[in-house]
């Protein structure tokens, strides 16, 4: 009987992790839906970044939701969204080299990168009083370009799931399209307020200067 018991103790324990996860699967894909619709119709990427931010802080536990955009020109990464209670451990401003940490490595090798305990990754390297075990870090790319880097972590080893990857990853292709779309609607623009200023031109050769 007592075997019995333990067998069905098992069982159950096993069943009600695996409505937890379905649970906490089902919400990650509702928050994702919603995101993907506000991305639709947001043009202003810092909007946009923040968005897609408090949408991953809400949908994978982590103490620190972090978005950094490329700046290619100087070969670092700076701080443009976070999210979660230890946002204030990024100092203002902060911004970071390509060729340092985890998030350089993701960059470098354009791949995500995934420490279940960053005690054994000689890459990491701690802001300030930052207590962080495990981390994901996703590169932004789009047409082969890298746009930004996503960082979630957390306090605890091994927090992160297959899925919150796969979610990660997910969110960071979203937001490489929308800020695609933000540029395309930016260049257009300015098309068409060139074209507006050169109708009134009269003089075809300041209008070839302009253009030029």
């Amino acid at each position: 009987i007592h075997n019995h018991l333990d067998l069905q103790a098992d069982q159950i324990n096993f069943l009600s992790q695996k409505v937890a996860q379905e649970k906490k699967r089902n919400l990650q894909l509702t928050l994702l839906s919603e995101l993907s619709q506000q991305l639709e119709t947001q043009l202003d990427r810092p909007v946009a970044a923040q968005l897609t931010i408090n949408t991953l802080e809400r949908a994978v536990e982590c103490d620190l939701a972090c978005l950094y955009i490329h700046e290619p020109e100087r070969r670092e990464f700076a701080a443009f969204a976070f999210a979660g209670h230890n946002t204030n451990l990024i100092p203002p401003g902060y911004r970071q080299s390509i060729s340092r940490g985890i998030i350089g490595r993701a960059a470098r090798q354009r791949k995500t990168q995934v420490v279940n305990d960053i005690r054994h990754d000689p890459d990491y390297f701690p802001l300030e009083n930052e207590k962080i075990l495990s981390t994901i870090v996703v590169p932004i790319i789009f047409n082969g370009h890298i746009q930004g880097i996503i960082e979630l972590n957390n306090a605890e080893a091994n927090a992160f799931s297959s899925i919150d990857v796969a979610l990660t990853e997910t969110v960071a292709a979203e937001l490489a399209r929308s800020w695609e779309r933000s540029s395309y609607y930016e260049r257009l623009t300015n098309l068409i307020e060139a074209g507006v200023s050169l109708s009134s031109m009269t003089d075809p050769q300041a209008a070839a200067q302009e253009i030029a």
